[in-house]
């Protein structure tokens, strides 16, 4: 038909989910080889990526095309295309060693970014922003401290300037099977109480398109954290002797006293409210199983004066109620 021409004009529906070609009469010329005989139209979609999950199609998810070819006195001909909706899904792992740390010690932090090739279902990941703020009041973050492997135009916007005090790595692409790799480390402070834990974020946000079109991308961000504990004391009790000469190891027989031996160790840093106490067992409907006799304080520490603060010191006495010996 000299009426169809390359560019015949299209109709949209108004919802934008529907286009249609009004062809008018069409008279096909005898030429004796159907390869000729046909019509061929693009019909161009674009994913939605308003980052609204509800309304819009999931990575996975199979989108269903149907065209159908009408004509006065012929059946409608329908014809179908499908396509997959992938989408980048890149888990975020964070880890610190070691736990439990000791006061003034040095956290290593390793971020893990990796974009695994899953069949059917994977893309690249765009415009990645991996930022951490280093922000628990008992680490320092180390300026200079921060490698990077993995991705594509990585840059180290933040972390190994002289006056960095966070991380902010920045990423073009992380391709299908790449993985991006961040490390870095913290001083803890020496003030640093027993016990504390030490909290650290990390944030990543990423789209699905190279170009920055906030009405066709799809945006993701995740987060993951990673805790450390500061190291805390360490209570080890045996039985140091006995006084009979007729008794070996850990047996006591009546009337014979056993001295006990408890080494606690501090961590480095600041512990506070410090009391051992020692519980004699005690027979139901007795005075005891076993009586005090006597307690004191042997040394404290013996590499140095590396302990301060201590209100107790070589030789004090224990504080006795009851069956219960305290050390405060």
């Amino acid at each position: 038909s000299t009426g169809v021409t390359q560019g015949t004009a299209r109709t949209v529906a108004a919802d934008g989910n529907s286009v249609s070609f009004n062809l008018g009469n069409l008279a096909v010329l005898d030429d004796n080889n159907i390869a000729n005989d046909f019509i061929e139209f693009d019909v161009v979609a674009r994913s939605l990526g308003d980052n609204a999950p509800e309304t819009n199609a999931l990575d996975g998810d199979n989108l269903g095309n149907v065209a159908t070819f009408s004509a006065d006195g012929v059946a409608d001909q329908p014809g179908t295309g499908e396509v997959t909706l992938v989408e980048p899904k890149p888990p975020l792992n964070k880890s610190v060693t070691p736990s439990p740390v000791g006061a003034g010690g040095t956290l290593t932090y390793r971020i893990e970014v990796d974009n695994p090739a899953t069949p059917g279902a994977d893309a690249p990941a765009y415009d990645l922003v991996l930022t951490d703020l280093v922000d628990d009041p008992n680490v320092t973050f180390d300026a200079g401290s921060v490698p990077v492997a993995g991705g594509i135009g990585s840059t180290i916007a933040s972390g190994n300037g002289g006056g960095d005090t966070n991380v902010r790595i920045e990423v073009d692409e992380l391709a299908i099977g790449d993985t991006l790799i961040v490390e870095f480390t913290a001083t803890v402070n020496t003030a640093i109480e027993a016990g504390v834990e030490i909290d650290n974020t990390a944030d990543l946000t990423f789209d699905s398109l190279p170009t920055d079109d906030a009405d066709d991308e799809r945006d993701y961000d995740l987060t993951d954290d990673a805790q450390a504990v500061a190291a805390e004391p360490q209570v080890a009790k045996s039985v140091l002797s006995t006084s009979g000469a007729g008794t070996t190891g850990s047996d006591l027989t009546i009337g014979e006293t056993v001295t006990y031996e408890i080494v606690m160790t501090i961590p480095e840093g600041t512990i506070s409210d410090v009391v051992l106490t020692d519980v004699l067992p005690q027979a139901p409907g007795s005075a005891g199983t076993l009586e005090y006799v006597s307690s004191q304080v042997i040394r404290v520490s013996s590499g140095g004066n590396t302990i301060s603060g201590a209100s107790l010191g070589a030789g004090a006495s224990g504080m006795v109620a009851g069956n219960s010996i305290s050390f405060d």
